[in-house]
């Protein structure tokens, strides 16, 4: 069951990322959001030009350097101890801004979520339906402290009644 609900997710998360990448040429919706136009345009200027152009490969690896120190890998990981199902875990991609639903969360399993996570972004935003697929608790977990992980163990008797946040 764990390494299905691993598969599933890590699937999910591939999907997702694979959506995004492509919707990335498209007109962004935030017209405020900043805008990486530079890969583009150096691209374009090596297919034009007959000779290559080693400055515009220097730039594209730059930026590429730039994107990488302003993000960490970080996994979080949710424990589900409180005697109940969860009915469906969800969350708020720190890069797309976009509601996430995981799927099920059994008593007595681990759900890892793992992010290229913006260092800007120290909140992470998540919540917890029932079976019938009734918001039961909505949450934001600073995870400023997590260097690479990032553990939330649910708590309780026969319902979540206490989130503790371990950090690595």
């Amino acid at each position: 069951m764990k390494v299905s609900l691993r598969i599933k997710t890590t699937g999910l998360l591939l999907l997702c990322s694979l959506l995004y990448g492509c919707k990335a040429t498209d007109t962004p919706q935030n017209p405020d959001a900043p805008q990486n136009t530079e890969q583009s345009l150096s691209t374009e200027t090596v297919e034009s030009s007959s000779s290559p152009d080693v400055s515009n490969s220097q730039d594209i690896s730059q930026t590429e350097e730039s994107l990488q120190a302003d993000t960490k890998a970080l996994t979080i990981q949710l424990v589900n101890t409180c005697g109940v199902e969860i009915g469906m875990v969800s969350y708020i991609n720190p890069s797309t801004k976009e509601q996430v639903d995981v799927g099920a969360l059994p008593d007595g399993t681990l759900l890892n979520l793992d992010f290229v996570w913006p260092l800007d972004v120290s909140d992470f935003q998540w919540a917890l339906y029932n079976a019938d697929g009734v918001l039961c608790m909505e949450c934001t977990t600073d995870i400023s402290k997590a260097k690479t992980s990032a553990t939330l163990i649910l708590t309780g008797d026969n319902k979540v009644e206490s989130v503790t946040a371990q950090f690595e």
